[in-house]
């Protein structure tokens, strides 16, 4: 039962982008984080679960949220540069991303 909550909170949260990310569009602005370029519905899903990390971090005070990612035509580079992250330099060979909060 609680499953089926979260997941249509999911839902009902994806479908508030989208709508935003229209009247975005139509207004001829830009989206906020980007989400207006996301794309497909699995990288909304992932944007939406971003967000809720940053959402959480902010909450316990945290400036800014850090993630690393394989660089390459595969890579995730673009999502993570669209909602927000600028690139910060490298670790262990990954491209290091930094999004302030």
């Amino acid at each position: 039962m609680a499953f089926e909550r979260v997941e249509s909170d999911v839902e009902h949260h994806l479908a508030g982008h989208a709508a935003q990310a229209q009247l975005t569009k139509d207004a001829g602005m830009s989206g906020i984080n980007g989400l207006d370029s996301i794309g497909d519905e699995t990288c909304l899903r992932k944007a939406f679960a971003v967000e809720q990390v940053a959402a959480e971090a902010r909450s316990r005070g945290y400036e800014q949220m850090t993630v690393l990612w394989e660089q390459g035509a595969d890579g995730p580079e673009e999502f993570y540069l669209k909602l927000g992250f600028v690139k910060a330099g490298e670790l262990f060979g990954e491209r290091v991303g930094v999004l302030t909060l």
